[in-house]
């Protein structure tokens, strides 16, 4: 049996960073997203290339209990604020 685990997709990012055990797509204009979270201590990477992402796939593969999938955040548009009510 072979399992075939991907790391999530985000659309409109320029590239993929882990900081602090936690891999995130970085937008032109610098937001962040976060994607992955590790429960093992990686090294901290300011730019992941497609050798790094193919390595942390395939660690995902073999230990499916030492990460986590983080669910975006809904973006708060149309949102108002009422003072004087």
């Amino acid at each position: 049996m072979i399992l075939k685990m991907k790391i999530p997709k985000i659309y409109g990012c320029d590239y993929y960073q882990r900081i602090n055990n936690i891999l995130q797509g970085v937008k032109p204009t610098g937001e962040t997203i976060p994607i992955v979270k590790f429960k093992q201590w990686f090294p901290d990477l300011k730019e992941c290339t497609q050798v790094h992402l193919n390595y942390m796939a395939k660690y995902m593969e073999m230990n499916p209990k030492l990460y986590e999938i983080m669910e975006p955040k809904a973006p708060k548009n149309n949102v108002q604020l009422s003072i004087f009510d």
